[in-house]
């Protein structure tokens, strides 16, 4: 699994060509992003057991084993782990995709591409409900990681004092290539520049491409941190119904303030 690359469509195969790569990468972020407890003993404590792929709780007298999709979004699925992060990753380039379109994407039936995409728009609205906010999970990442490959760029220029800079290209320096392509087009002589438009075409790729990567971040991210879907629906539920007392209540004092 290349995490440095920016997964999208076109390079979802290369970041994810196994089933196990997406299982570790599903399980970094359940277990380290979100945190592990113990949905019986609420104990926070546990090992992985890699063969199987699941989390097992660390007190002697508990040893609760739970998936890493358990208790998520995911709940109880019996899809494949690629199959999901594809939807996710289709659904983060063309948010205005449909349901049969998802489905020969990934050739499953239109019952099951109508759900998936249901549940993973449903994770999205109940983050975005509980914590008042989108999340920028993905965008925080890409920054630390621009940070920290800008330390590692300027280590290797302290160390290589009379190296050619042209010559340590490399793939997250495209924007200050391109730039500096551009820099160099602007002196030829006036007129349509084949150059420069292709540059500004490479930037604008690559733009998108990274923000498309930053969406799927994101929504991964929404859809281990969310509970169950039925957990959901239980909690609206439960939301309508506080809801319905507190008018009725305000009713029965407005009547009796009237009388």
């Amino acid at each position: 699994m290349l995490h440095n690359l920016p997964c999208g469509v076109k390079t979802f195969d290369e970041v994810f060509p196994t089933e196990a790569a997406c299982q570790q990468f599903w399980e970094a972020e359940r277990w380290q992003q979100i945190g592990y407890f113990c949905p019986r003993c609420t104990s926070s404590r546990g090992w992985l057991l890699p063969k199987r792929g699941i989390m097992q709780c660390a007190r002697k007298k508990c040893r609760y084993q739970v998936s890493s999709t358990a208790g998520t979004i995911l709940h109880r699925t019996r899809l494949p782990l690629r199959t999901w992060l594809r939807a996710i990753v289709h659904y983060a380039e063309q948010p205005l995709l449909t349901v049969r379109g998802l489905a020969s994407i990934l050739g499953v039936s239109v019952k099951t591409a109508g759900l998936m995409l249901r549940k993973i728009r449903l994770a999205w609205q109940y983050y975005r409900d509980e914590f008042g906010h989108e999340p920028s999970i993905g965008e925080r990442r890409a920054e630390q990681r621009r940070v920290q490959h800008q330390d590692q760029h300027q280590d290797r220029q302290d160390h290589e004092d009379n190296h050619d800079h042209h010559d340590n290209y490399d793939y997250h320096d495209q924007d200050n290539q391109d730039n500096h392509d551009l820099r160099d087009h602007q002196d030829e002589p006036g007129g349509f520049n084949v150059g420069q438009f292709m540059g500004r075409v490479k930037q604008y790729v690559m733009q998108r491409t990274q923000a498309v990567s930053r969406r799927f971040i994101d929504y991964v991210f929404t859809c281990t941190a969310a509970p169950s879907m039925h957990q959901i629906w239980k909690g609206q539920a439960e939301k309508r119904q506080e809801w319905r007392e507190q008018v009725r209540w305000e009713l029965e004092w407005r009547e009796i303030e009237w009388v």
